[in-house]
């Protein structure tokens, strides 16, 4: 009977430590994967946001420009470079509102995404430390040997205390990858790997890292994907989730993912058109395509037409604002004075068109008036007779 309660003991014994030993490296990796593309997540926002805000200074040095070449010509537009005044104007509004959509959203990402990362950047990092002796927490494909820095890649591999560089940019989908790889390994490889005693998380009465209180409350680490059991003053085991959502818009990463796709799709289709536009500004406008603006769109109460501008057409513009002269040192202006500047002059161009008209349109008026009087008085004893006022 002793020896009977010997065995189960053991028996129980061994099933303990077989399920709190080390890490296995194809978790890690993957686990790797998914942290520094929610930390991608962070900087990409912020990449997208400055592109927006910089086509938009793009697109305002191209309203400036045309602008003062409008002025030189003393107010000559033609029709269609009119369009595409307006029409850069309303582009280039559209992306300062997507820049502050994007901006607004952008105030989520800290949260929801870069801290997310460093939870579990910094899980790996406590785990890769843990090292002494042939007691490691993180071990190499499975295997009982301790873990190679290449299974650990979000990490520098000196002494794995900081996080490693990142290059490259993330998308919904890249995001939404690394969660199904990071989902798939902790249902193969969930269980720590049995055959290694981990430093941090083992129930030995002495060398081990942690020395918890008597407790049967379980710890989680990792962002919550990592729980370590305890009884009594012993860590009884040590496993990742089980239970993880399969799909990340239903995770606890579906916020960062979502955040994601805001600020990516914001403004996305006035960049295409951005793009494009801002090849006037270099001259001979390499590669430019034709441009097609919707009148309606540009100017209220007229008929929705559509303007063609050719490449041939948006090359001499081009060629015409290259001319303009350079204006540099003490007499240069600020962008605001520009601007003041360049509406003015066309003020001023359409207050002396007015009165030119003003003018004609009396003149004109005059002469119909005194014809008509003359003509009045030459039929005036004619009575019943055809008269034509000669």
């Amino acid at each position: 009977m002793t020896a009977l309660i010997l065995v189960c003991a053991v028996r129980t014994m061994l099933s303990a430590e077989a399920a709190k030993g080390a890490v296995r490296g194809e978790i890690t990796k993957l686990v790797c994967g998914l942290a520094t593309e929610l930390r991608k997540a962070g900087t990409t926002g912020k990449s997208h946001i400055s592109r927006l805000h910089n086509e938009a200074d793009k697109l305002a040095d191209l309203s400036r420009k045309m602008r003062a070449l409008s002025g030189q010509r003393q107010g000559s537009m033609t029709i269609k470079e009119s369009l595409l005044a307006g029409y850069v104007t309303v582009i280039q509004h559209r992306i300062r509102e997507a820049e502050k959509a994007a901006s607004i959203a952008a105030t989520d990402l800290a949260e929801a995404c870069s801290l997310q990362a460093g939870r579990l950047t910094e899980f790996l990092s406590v785990f890769a430390q843990a090292q002494g002796g042939t007691k490691h927490c993180v071990t190499k494909d499975g295997s009982a040997a301790v873990r190679t820095a290449d299974e650990i890649p979000c990490l520098k591999p000196t002494g794995f205390t900081d996080a490693a560089d990142i290059t490259g940019e993330a998308t919904a989908e890249t995001l939404a990858s690394a969660y199904t790889n990071f989902k798939k390994a902790l249902d193969t490889h969930g269980q720590h790997q049995g055959t290694n005693l981990c430093n941090l998380v083992s129930a030995q009465t002495s060398g081990n890292y942690l020395d918890t209180e008597a407790t049967t409350r379980p710890v989680m680490w990792g962002g919550k994907f990592f729980t370590t059991a305890a009884s009594g003053a012993d860590i009884t085991a040590a496993n990742w989730a089980a239970n993880t959502e399969a799909d990340i818009t239903k995770s606890s990463f579906k916020r960062c993912h979502e955040t994601l796709q805001t600020i990516l799709s914001s403004g996305v289709d006035e960049l295409t058109t951005s793009d494009n536009l801002a090849k006037i500004l270099t001259k001979n406008a390499p590669g430019i395509a034709q441009v097609n603006i919707a009148t309606g769109a540009i100017r209220k109460n007229v008929p929705s037409e559509e303007a063609k501008l050719t490449p041939a057409e948006l090359t001499t513009l081009s060629n015409d604002i290259a001319s303009l002269p350079k204006v540099t040192g003490a007499d240069q202006l600020s962008d605001t004075e520009q601007d003041a500047k360049d509406v003015q002059e066309i003020l001023e161009i359409n207050e002396t068109a007015c009165k030119l008209g003003k003018t004609r349109t009396l003149e004109t008026t005059d002469k119909t008036e005194s014809n008509g009087k003359a003509s009045k008085d030459k039929c005036s004893d004619k009575k019943g007779e055809a008269c034509t006022g000669e």
